[in-house]
């Protein structure tokens, strides 16, 4: 097996960490969707948005197994444990270049996921309003009908004692 130079792993990072920023800023375009979708009218496009959520994650899933196995192979190659180490390694201008722009990524990345988990707490707190707005509706309906079967009259066919009856 020939290792790559640590210019090529860091263009593949780059690369990969590249289509993971993508991927979360459709994530957060989704999500800021679905805090608009929490309402009574929006359940079944919620639902739809969801489902489309989940997609992206898996998408960001593939992407991170091949971000950690390229991530083993640069540092194997470099002799060193962790990605921050990279600055005390010596590097060609492009490797610099490269490892600069996976910071810089990663540090935008991080902004990303904080604002889709701030907005995902934002909408939990929502739904949990709509869920409660919902039980305080059901129970409405339940002792309205408790009620209404309170007062229904019962059946028509009482019998009469009172008949006049010609002989």
């Amino acid at each position: 097996m020939s290792l790559m130079l640590p210019e090529k792993y860091i263009e593949i990072l780059n690369g990969l960490i590249s289509k993971k920023k993508a991927i979360l800023l459709d994530i957060l375009t989704l999500t800021g969707a679905q805090s608009d979708a929490i309402t009574e009218d929006g359940m079944d496009r919620l639902d739809g948005l969801i489902k489309e959520k989940q997609l992206k994650i898996d998408e960001i899933d593939k992407l991170d197994e091949g971000f950690e196995a390229n991530c083993e192979k640069l540092k194997d190659s470099l002799g060193i444990s962790r990605l921050d180490q990279l600055d005390a390694v010596k590097l060609g201008e492009d490797a610099v270049k490269g490892a600069r722009q996976l910071k810089s990524q990663t540090a935008e990345i991080l902004d990303v996921i904080r604002n889709i988990s701030e907005m995902e707490k934002d909408n939990g707190l929502k739904s949990k309003r709509l869920l409660d707005h919902f039980g305080s509706e059901i129970k409405k309906i339940n002792q309205g009908k408790k009620a209404n079967n309170a007062y229904k009259s019962g059946p028509y066919n009482v019998p009469s004692y009172f008949l006049d009856k010609k002989k």
